[in-house]
Protein backbone atom coordinates (compact mmCIF):
# COMPACT_ATOMS: atom_id res chain seq x y z
CA UNK A 1 0.00 0.00 0.00
CA UNK A 2 2.65 2.36 0.65
CA UNK A 3 3.95 2.13 -2.78
CA UNK A 4 0.74 3.08 -3.91
CA UNK A 5 1.07 6.41 -1.53
CA UNK A 6 4.56 7.18 -3.46
CA UNK A 7 3.10 6.64 -6.93
CA UNK A 8 0.01 9.57 -6.61
CA UNK A 9 2.34 11.63 -4.20
CA UNK A 10 0.62 14.46 -4.00
CA UNK A 11 -2.02 13.51 -6.74
CA UNK A 12 -5.17 11.93 -5.62
CA UNK A 13 -7.60 12.04 -8.36
CA UNK A 14 -10.94 11.87 -5.84
CA UNK A 15 -11.31 11.53 -1.92
CA UNK A 16 -13.34 7.97 -2.50
CA UNK A 17 -9.28 7.33 -3.85
CA UNK A 18 -7.68 8.89 -1.18
CA UNK A 19 -9.77 7.18 1.52
CA UNK A 20 -9.37 4.19 0.49
CA UNK A 21 -5.75 4.10 0.20
CA UNK A 22 -6.03 5.76 3.58
CA UNK A 23 -7.86 3.30 5.41
CA UNK A 24 -6.25 0.11 2.98
CA UNK A 25 -2.84 1.04 4.69
CA UNK A 26 -1.67 -1.20 7.82
CA UNK A 27 -1.04 1.31 10.02
CA UNK A 28 -4.31 2.94 9.99
CA UNK A 29 -6.06 -0.15 10.48
CA UNK A 30 -6.56 0.38 13.77
CA UNK A 31 -8.84 3.33 12.60
CA UNK A 32 -10.29 1.31 10.07
CA UNK A 33 -11.98 -1.36 12.26
CA UNK A 34 -13.15 1.03 14.52
CA UNK A 35 -16.89 2.06 13.25
CA UNK A 36 -16.84 5.35 15.37
CA UNK A 37 -12.75 6.48 14.52
CA UNK A 38 -13.77 5.69 10.96
CA UNK A 39 -16.52 7.41 10.41
CA UNK A 40 -14.87 10.27 12.53
CA UNK A 41 -11.72 10.31 9.97
CA UNK A 42 -14.25 10.04 6.77
CA UNK A 43 -16.17 13.56 8.07
CA UNK A 44 -12.99 15.12 8.84
CA UNK A 45 -11.62 13.95 5.47
CA UNK A 46 -14.81 14.65 3.76
CA UNK A 47 -14.67 18.11 4.60
CA UNK A 48 -11.45 18.74 3.49
CA UNK A 49 -11.25 19.93 -0.39
CA UNK A 50 -9.09 17.68 -2.52
CA UNK A 51 -6.66 20.19 -3.42
CA UNK A 52 -6.28 20.49 0.89
CA UNK A 53 -5.55 16.56 0.84
CA UNK A 54 -3.07 16.74 -2.14
CA UNK A 55 -1.57 19.66 -0.30
CA UNK A 56 -0.73 17.08 2.70
CA UNK A 57 0.78 14.66 0.62
CA UNK A 58 2.90 16.73 -1.67
CA UNK A 59 6.18 16.83 0.44
CA UNK A 60 5.68 12.93 1.96
CA UNK A 61 4.73 9.74 0.82
CA UNK A 62 2.71 9.17 3.83
CA UNK A 63 1.23 10.33 7.23
CA UNK A 64 0.58 7.85 10.15
CA UNK A 65 -2.10 8.13 13.06
CA UNK A 66 -0.84 6.64 15.87
CA UNK A 67 -1.85 5.98 19.20
CA UNK A 68 -0.15 6.55 22.55
CA UNK A 69 -0.57 7.91 26.08
CA UNK A 70 -0.23 11.86 26.37
CA UNK A 71 -2.53 14.83 26.21
CA UNK A 72 -4.52 15.60 23.22
CA UNK A 73 -1.61 14.99 20.01
CA UNK A 74 1.16 15.60 18.79
CA UNK A 75 3.61 15.76 15.50
CA UNK A 76 6.79 14.57 14.39
CA UNK A 77 8.69 13.54 11.36
CA UNK A 78 10.76 10.74 10.83
CA UNK A 79 13.46 10.50 7.62
CA UNK A 80 10.24 10.83 5.13
CA UNK A 81 7.20 10.29 6.83
CA UNK A 82 5.42 12.91 9.18
CA UNK A 83 3.15 11.17 12.37
CA UNK A 84 0.77 12.35 14.10
CA UNK A 85 0.23 11.15 17.95
CA UNK A 86 -2.76 10.48 18.97
CA UNK A 87 -3.42 10.84 22.60
CA UNK A 88 -6.24 9.15 24.48
CA UNK A 89 -8.37 12.26 25.24
CA UNK A 90 -8.41 12.70 21.51
CA UNK A 91 -9.28 9.55 20.74
CA UNK A 92 -11.97 9.74 23.35
CA UNK A 93 -13.50 12.78 21.17
CA UNK A 94 -12.71 11.64 17.59
CA UNK A 95 -15.63 8.58 18.78
CA UNK A 96 -17.65 11.18 20.49
CA UNK A 97 -21.18 12.19 18.91
CA UNK A 98 -19.53 15.52 17.56
CA UNK A 99 -16.15 15.35 16.86
CA UNK A 100 -15.89 18.83 15.98
CA UNK A 101 -13.31 19.58 18.47
CA UNK A 102 -11.33 17.04 17.61
CA UNK A 103 -10.82 17.36 14.08
CA UNK A 104 -9.56 20.98 14.69
CA UNK A 105 -6.98 19.34 16.31
CA UNK A 106 -6.29 17.03 13.28
CA UNK A 107 -6.08 19.74 11.14
CA UNK A 108 -3.81 21.69 13.18
CA UNK A 109 -1.32 18.61 13.46
CA UNK A 110 -2.32 18.56 9.39
CA UNK A 111 -1.00 22.31 9.40
CA UNK A 112 2.27 20.80 10.76
CA UNK A 113 2.75 18.71 8.18
CA UNK A 114 1.70 21.57 5.03
CA UNK A 115 3.93 24.30 6.30
CA UNK A 116 7.25 21.91 6.74
CA UNK A 117 7.56 22.95 10.29
CA UNK A 118 10.08 19.69 10.24
CA UNK A 119 12.32 21.56 7.69
CA UNK A 120 11.73 25.52 9.19
CA UNK A 121 13.79 26.43 12.26
CA UNK A 122 10.84 28.26 14.13
CA UNK A 123 9.54 29.89 17.19
CA UNK A 124 7.06 27.27 18.95
CA UNK A 125 4.99 29.57 19.51
CA UNK A 126 5.34 30.46 15.55
CA UNK A 127 4.68 27.50 14.61
CA UNK A 128 1.42 26.69 16.78
CA UNK A 129 0.23 30.03 15.18
CA UNK A 130 1.08 28.74 11.51
CA UNK A 131 -0.87 25.59 11.90
CA UNK A 132 -3.66 27.33 13.48
CA UNK A 133 -3.74 29.15 10.20
CA UNK A 134 -3.98 26.23 8.56
CA UNK A 135 -6.79 24.74 11.24
CA UNK A 136 -8.66 28.10 10.53
CA UNK A 137 -8.50 27.94 6.87
CA UNK A 138 -10.02 24.51 6.63
CA UNK A 139 -13.50 26.09 8.79
CA UNK A 140 -12.24 24.82 12.30
CA UNK A 141 -12.01 28.61 13.93
CA UNK A 142 -14.93 28.20 16.31
CA UNK A 143 -13.80 24.46 17.25
CA UNK A 144 -10.07 25.63 17.79
CA UNK A 145 -11.10 28.20 20.01
CA UNK A 146 -12.82 25.72 21.65
CA UNK A 147 -9.83 23.78 22.11
CA UNK A 148 -7.73 26.82 23.12
CA UNK A 149 -9.83 28.18 26.02
CA UNK A 150 -9.67 24.80 27.72
CA UNK A 151 -6.33 24.57 27.84
CA UNK A 152 -4.32 25.92 31.18
CA UNK A 153 -3.28 29.84 31.28
CA UNK A 154 -0.22 30.63 29.63
CA UNK A 155 1.16 33.27 27.07
CA UNK A 156 1.09 30.46 24.48
CA UNK A 157 -2.85 30.13 24.80
CA UNK A 158 -3.22 33.60 24.96
CA UNK A 159 -1.05 34.29 21.98
CA UNK A 160 -3.23 31.72 19.97
CA UNK A 161 -6.18 33.11 20.83
CA UNK A 162 -5.32 36.28 20.02
CA UNK A 163 -4.11 35.21 16.58
CA UNK A 164 -7.30 33.61 16.24
CA UNK A 165 -9.26 36.59 16.93
CA UNK A 166 -7.59 38.91 14.78
CA UNK A 167 -7.38 36.20 11.80
CA UNK A 168 -11.58 35.66 11.93
CA UNK A 169 -12.61 38.89 12.28
CA UNK A 170 -10.05 40.55 9.67
CA UNK A 171 -11.46 38.42 6.99
CA UNK A 172 -14.81 39.12 8.09
CA UNK A 173 -15.73 35.55 8.91
CA UNK A 174 -18.34 34.57 11.89
CA UNK A 175 -18.01 32.18 14.75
Amino acid sequence: MISLFKQRKGKFNTKKDFLYEFFATAQHEWIASDRYLRASFEEFFYKMSLENINKIYKNCDDIWFVTSSGRFSCTFQTSSTPVIIIFPELLKELKSFYPDMAHAVLAHEIGHIVNNHHKRSLDLIESQVEADNFAIELGYAKELEKFLLELPESIEKRTRLVYLSSKVFSSDNSF
